[in-house]
């Protein structure tokens, strides 16, 4: 038995498991199959393009691809150790290795017309006949296209951007190239002529149907071979990698292509063009740009990553046990309908990793931004006479103007919104005060509820101060919190002064002392600040 030559062969001895090939059924192609992955091409094929896994496909056929070992071995199938895959493999759909063999292998045969209609009782003629081989000969035609489609998905899920982050054009841009690079290598099948011509149409309607019947079987079989054949390409070419397993481990490497974007090199360019935009007879107009011109020097890499994993199991995309990032879910989605129900997502406790770079080169990418654009120059014409024309300086004048009178009006408008407050500020301190007078009987509740309207006072004084300093234009921290200072000092020195009367209250007449001690050290900071040439406040 000869194994499939992998370049993590080197590194990573890879066993290839060989089973009998099962009987197929009349319309049945003569293949088979068996799985492994870690985001995988789960029943039918098992390579791993993402996130780790490798397919283990056997064909029991003469037409077998030279590329993979598909020759089947009763005595290799009867010798070879039991994998933990094989009871992940085992579900109640799918009870037995036969059941799932037969399930594969018919698979693509079960998508031709010309399946459904061997089920069908009746004559047939020849008319019926080529139109059956014709349709379903394009069907086969098509899965070469929707392959081809499929591979840069796999490619797209393989790169990885790190370092400053990019625009996203510039981003759209790398991925492409990268793309590009990983596959450029890489030639994929063409399908055959059709079968359905001349000599197939003067066949007896029996005979063409037997005919085409066996030609599309050889059909689907050829191309599954290619989808093998590809796959075990873009393995030699580390696009896409491999598993391994015991009981209740597996390993399994994938590769990423890699692109670290250093900080930018950023210069400023000046660039005049004529103004497509602005076309006047006798009158031409030119525009000025100022471009930001940012140069990235990017570094590409190659990466091989290796997971270890306890306990793997393999799960549907629709039924993981952890979400599935956005990147790898738009992979999944990309499977053409006749793959992406064999998917299956390897999961488990990551116990180990292991990552390689390689650097491939460097190259610089360059992004242009306009940071300053003058291609105004308006103009007064009457048909291809110019009465009055002006310039940018008037245009900005213009809007200066413009944005003085919307200032004048905001600050207008939070100046009134400030008295207002300022009002209001002076309505609660006095009530404030005047609540002390009513501590005869609930004494604390209403000497709290006295203090707590106090600060209440005192913090829309000091909101108000804010509303007139920025009307003025004007953002001084400092004097709004001596003003708040200024009007919550007097509050309580009346508070405490009036406390201390009626209840004679020797604390109280204290604390009316020092409230009162603060409030003329900011009156006089205030107004010594006022002197100096700040705004008086409130």
């Amino acid at each position: 038995m000869k194994s499939t030559s992998t370049f993590l062969s080197r590194f990573f001895p890879t066993k290839t498991r060989v089973y009998d090939a099962v009987t197929p059924s009349q319309n049945t192609p003569k293949w088979y199959f068996e799985s492994r992955n870690g985001i995988m091409l789960g029943r039918t094929f098992s390579y791993v393009f993402a996130r780790g896994g490798t397919l283990m496909v056997q064909i029991a056929d003469k037409q077998a691809s030279t590329s993979v070992n598909r020759v089947a071995s009763a005595v290799a199938n009867r010798n070879r150790v039991r994998s933990h895959f094989d009871d992940l493999l085992t579900s109640p759909e799918e009870p037995s290795k036969n059941r799932l063999a037969n399930e594969l292998a018919s698979e693509l045969w079960k998508r031709l017309p010309i399946s459904r209609a061997a089920d069908q009782s009746g004559e047939r003629d020849i008319e019926h006949t080529l139109r059956i081989a014709t349709s379903s000969t394009s069907q086969v035609q098509s899965w070469y296209g929707e392959l081809r489609d499929f591979i840069p998905a796999i490619a797209k899920a393989a790169t990885e951007l790190r370092g400053e982050v990019l625009s996203e054009a510039l981003q759209d841009e790398l991925c492409a190239d990268m793309e590009r690079q990983m596959l450029e290598q890489i030639r994929y099948p063409l399908p055959s002529r059709s079968f359905v011509d001349f000599k197939f149409a003067d066949l007896s309607p029996a005979e063409a149907w037997t005919q085409a019947q066996h030609r599309l079987e050889q059909e689907c079989l050829k191309f599954a071979n290619h989808v093998f054949a590809l796959f075990d390409t873009l393995q030699q070419k580390n696009v896409i990698g491999q598993i391994q397993e015991t009981t209740s481990t597996c390993r399994f490497t994938f590769f990423r292509r890699v692109a670290i974007a250093a900080p930018p090199k950023n210069r400023n360019e000046k660039r005049t063009r004529r103004d497509p935009d602005f076309q006047i007879p006798g009158h031409t107009v030119f525009l000025e740009e100022t471009f930001q011109v940012s140069d990235y020097d990017i570094q590409h890499r190659h990466a091989q990553c290796v997971h270890h994993v306890r306990n793997p199991v393999l799960n549907r995309p629709e039924a993981t046990v952890n979400p599935l990032p956005e990147k790898y879910s738009r992979l999944i989605d990309a499977c053409p309908n006749w793959l992406a129900g064999s998917v299956r997502v390897l999961e488990g406790e990551l116990f180990r990793e292991e990552r390689i770079e390689w650097d491939l080169h460097t190259d610089t990418r360059t992004e242009e931004r306009v940071i300053e654009r003058v291609r105004r120059c308006p103009a007064v014409l009457f048909g291809p006479y110019i009465l009055a024309g002006w310039g940018e300086l008037a245009i900005k004048a213009e809007e200066n103007k413009k944005r003085e009178v919307e200032d004048a009006t905001f600050r207008q408008a939070i100046a009134k919104k400030a008295r207002v407050n300022q009002c209001l500020s002076f309505a609660i301190a006095a009530a404030a005060v005047g609540a002390i007078l009513f501590t005869g009987t609930a004494t604390a509740f209403t000497t709290s509820l006295a203090i707590l309207v106090g600060l209440a006072a005192m913090a829309l004084a000091g909101y108000a101060a804010h509303q007139t300093m920025v009307s003025r234009g004007q953002l001084f921290a400092g004097r709004v919190l001596l003003h708040s200072t200024l009007i919550g000092a007097t509050i309580f020195t009346l508070q405490a002064l009036l406390f201390s009367i009626m209840h004679w209250s020797l604390s109280a007449f204290g604390l009316a002392v020092l409230a009162a001690v603060a409030a003329v050290v900011a009156f006089s900071v205030k107004k010594a600040d006022t002197e100096l040439g700040g705004s008086r406040v409130g």
